[in-house]
């Protein structure tokens, strides 16, 4: 509940994935140690940016570099 708030609250246009406890499998795969943390997939699952979600211009750049 309190994810799908922040994400209404924040407009994100995004899906959030909040595991209960301190410590879980993709919270561990993704090396995930603060929130947000926004985490951009490629097609084969390769980690290709890891940060904040309000790096926007960091997350362009490395979007367009991924599609050249």
């Amino acid at each position: 509940e309190l994810a799908a708030a922040y994400q209404d609250e924040h407009r994100l246009p995004y899906g959030l994935y909040v595991e209960p406890g301190t410590a879980g499998r993709l919270q561990d795969r993704f090396r995930v140690d603060r929130y947000p943390t926004l985490v951009l997939l490629d097609g084969t699952g390769r980690t290709l940016w890891r940060g904040h979600p309000n790096d926007a211009a960091k997350l362009e750049e490395v979007i367009r570099e991924a599609f050249r």
